[in-house]
């Protein structure tokens, strides 16, 4: 096998894992707006419950419904997160670089076990 169609398939598969990563970081800024989104409404609802001197019912609803929406998200960022870090700690490039290498070194020894016919 050509080494260099090797390589340019290790340079495909990095460049679709970083795309990947990418994915995962606007996931992830996406996910942390809308954290501030609903930390904000739930303040909202706060300050008004307060100014109207009221805890009821309403009040109780809507603040398990706010603490709902953002326990979701929070579970939605920590497994990108997670994720994300399966991909920081792996260097991913190295990782593709020693398969093709390991690849190229099985096909040398492959070539060099096959028994060479005399030609003529």
């Amino acid at each position: 096998m050509n080494p260099e169609f090797l390589h340019a398939q290790a340079r495909d598969l990095v460049k679709q894992l970083q795309q990947s990563y990418e994915h995962l970081q606007k996931d992830r800024g996406q996910i942390l707006e809308e954290l501030e989104k609903e930390s904000a409404k739930r303040q909202q609802v706060i300050t008004e419950a307060r100014k109207k001197m009221r805890a009821d019912t309403e009040f109780d609803a809507r603040m398990r419904e706010l603490y709902t929406v953002e326990e979701r998200l929070k579970r939605r960022l920590t497994a990108l997160e997670q994720e994300i870090d399966t991909y920081v700690k792996l260097d991913w490039e190295e990782k593709v670089k020693g398969y093709v290498a390991d690849l190229q070194a099985g096909i040398i020894e492959l070539n060099n076990t096959i028994p060479k016919t005399p030609e003529g």
